[in-house]
């Protein structure tokens, strides 16, 4: 296989940059193979560290105290002629998996091996958490763990996927434990004795998949990948994760980056009603008053929580019946009116970490909970009484007042990427708007697509029934219009081959609802909010089939629609934020701009859906006079490519 130019262009400019200490930022289109590129510049920087030599197949060379280690754990699990080996047994069985447990077993283990102290105290670090990888490291980002495990199936080298207990769980009845995370620390699991974790650690190393090895060892998969993070080349985890603590010595590869802005913004927001604040508040009440086990600077702290919840809930009855929005000097004012200029941070990790949540929660969804205390705690930021807005809404299906709620947003989120060297791609990358939420600098780079211009054919339609055609929010209220779109996409569909399918995406679900109405439903599927993607998969292989979407839903992100599964793309309307909502408002203070870039984020994703690989082809065309104007905004490889305008 011969690398086409824009692969070796993009991994030149990554391989630079790393060499420079620089972080790289790449728009690269769907189609030019952008986890070959990722592998390959994955691979280059593992080889150049002697430390850590390319593998050529799914296993590893693991050191040879570790080896040792497991070896003599595994003769352990199957000896009996040994009254010392029995001993040892016998003390494993009441062994929790705790640090200052630990490292009586590996007292014992070293003994009986003759492991001399180094090795011992490698160890004694790998089962504590606390051991240092050897060798230089890459850790590889994506939005779900599905895409995860499709990049580990492709790359020649020792890897783990980060996942939770609860996914990791191997008993039969996880999904009725309540709370795993303390079923797992207070109970002696049968899958998590050391021996069987040593065991299943190198068995692990010996398979293609490690969780499928764990557990034929009896050893909990989730450990596993605990113990073998430190020990791997690759760590994979998913995006949500990337702000959790890990090697900040190991170079991070991130795919599907314009979904990583989506992370930071919600992590930096809160939602919660009036009805939910009051049921946390009595539920925690009733939990103070009954607990007089408490330490005292727990009971302190729980009683902090208490009253800035109290707090809240005082300032939520005020707001219910007048107020629609305040950010910044008004937001300021307001809290400190209400007293919650608040610095309970310290008390709100306490009570997660102490799992408190579980402890309170009697029939309370933890949720309600989960949502209370990131909304308390958003309220510690130090930004909040500068960059943050504030929004209440009523539930428009609901008379009762309680369902009032408060949204906290902050309207500048940032994020730090606590990694050596960082590299970032994505097919709909703006450089400005991307960047602004990280605290790293970046380089830029902007490629073309593989495929050839006479490949891909973009036209706007100006006009529709021989008048101009503007599909605005007043234009959207006026049925003939949809009447006209079902009529074209209908005769559209008609001159295609009976194999080929059609793609077409409106701005929202309401004008999806209304398009509805106006065409016969027989080879038509339309979106559906909440509808498993693997549907879709199953009717868009149907021949002539036309697929009907919104703009930023899962049609425009979930699904590859190669070939002759899209070879007529429509796009109707410009899919414009909702000019009337407070959060667009106060963007719009901040980037005149704000409207255009995020329009053209969900219409660049979905041309993306038109071409897949580099014998792929297909017509789009944009319907809306207005395209035309802001055809500047479009991806560069489109405007690239893109034959007509």
């Amino acid at each position: 296989f011969k690398p086409y130019p824009q692969q070796i262009e993009v991994m030149e400019f990554v391989s630079k940059c790393f060499k420079e200490s620089k972080n790289a930022l790449v728009e690269s289109p769907t189609g030019t193979g952008k986890s070959l590129i990722i592998r390959a510049i994955m691979l280059e920087y593992l080889k150049s560290s002697n430390q850590n030599q390319q593998q050529q197949q799914q296993t590893s060379k693991l050191p040879d105290w570790l080896f040792q280690a497991a070896i003599k754990a595994e003769q352990n699990q199957i000896a009996v002629e040994s009254s010392s080996v029995q001993k040892l047994r016998d003390t494993l069985k009441n062994i929790h998996y705790f640090p200052q447990n630990s490292v009586n077993f590996i007292n014992q283990l070293c003994v009986m091996n003759n492991i001399d102290f180094v090795q011992q105290q490698q160890i004694n670090d790998l089962l504590t958490y606390t051991y240092q990888p050897q060798h230089k490291q890459a850790i590889f980002s994506s939005r779900t763990h599905s895409q995860l495990q499709q990049f580990q199936k492709q790359i020649q080298l020792t890897s783990t996927a980060l996942a939770s207990r609860k996914v990791y769980c191997m008993h039969q009845s996880k999904q009725d434990i309540e709370d795993i995370d303390y079923f797992c620390k207070n109970n002696s699991c049968i899958y998590r004795k050391q021996e069987q974790l040593l065991v299943g650690l190198v068995k692990s190393f010996q398979s293609a998949d490690f969780v499928q090895a764990a557990q034929k060892e009896s050893a909990c998969p989730y450990y596993v990948s605990l113990l073998r993070q430190n020990l791997s080349d690759v760590i994979l985890m998913t995006h949500q994760q990337l702000d959790e603590s890990f090697n900040q010595n190991a170079v991070l590869f991130v795919d599907e980056a314009h979904q990583l802005i989506n992370v930071v913004k919600q992590k930096h927001e809160a939602e919660v009603s009036l009805a939910e604040l009051d049921q946390f508040q009595l539920k925690l009440e009733q939990y103070l008053q009954k607990s007089t086990f408490l330490a005292e600077n727990t009971f302190l702290s729980l009683s902090q929580i208490l009253m800035q919840l109290q707090k809240l809930i005082k300032l939520t009855k005020y707001l219910q019946n007048q107020f629609v929005a305040a950010s910044k000097a008004d937001l300021a004012k307001l809290l400190a009116e209400f007293d919650l200029v608040i610095f309970i941070k310290a008390e709100i990790e306490l009570f997660r970490r102490e799992r408190f949540t579980h402890r309170i929660r009697q029939k309370l969804n933890e949720q309600v909970i989960y949502k209370a205390l990131q909304f308390l705690e958003l309220l510690c930021h130090e930004d909040v009484q500068s960059q943050f807005l504030l929004v209440g809404s009523h539930d428009q299906q609901s008379e009762n007042q309680k369902n009032f709620r408060l949204k906290l947003v902050h309207l500048e989120p940032k994020m730090e990427l606590k990694y050596k060297n960082v590299a970032c791609f994505g097919g709909t990358l703006q450089k400005d708007s991307f960047t602004k939420h990280f605290t790293q600098k970046f380089e830029f780079l902007q490629v073309g697509h593989i495929i050839q211009k006479d490949q891909l054919k973009i036209k706007v339609i100006k006009e529709l029934q021989g008048k101009e055609f503007v599909f605005n929010s007043q234009t959207q209220q006026n049925e003939q219009i949809y009447h006209d779109l079902a009529l074209y996409v209908q005769n559209k569909r008609k001159t295609l081959p009976k194999e080929q399918n059609m793609l077409v995406f409106m701005p929202n679900y309401a004008s999806i609802e209304k398009l509805k109405k106006s065409i016969q439903l027989e080879n038509f599927t339309i979106e559906q909010p909440g509808t498993p993607l693997q549907k879709y998969e199953e009717r868009c292989k149907l021949e002539n089939h036309v697929m009907i979407g919104v703009a930023g839903g899962s049609l425009a992100e979930g699904i590859d629609f190669k070939d002759d599964l899209c070879r007529f793309l429509i796009i109707i309307g410009i899919p414009f934020p909702n000019i009337g909502d407070f959060y667009v408002k106060e963007m719009l203070k901040m980037d005149k701009d704000y409207l255009l870039h995020q329009a053209f984020i969900k219409v660049n994703q979905c041309i993306g859906r038109a071409v897949r690989w580099v014998g792929d082809w297909a017509s789009v065309e944009l319907i809306d006079s207005r395209f035309t104007q802001y055809w500047d905004y479009l991806s560069y490889w489109i405007k690239q490519i893109g034959q007509s305008k």
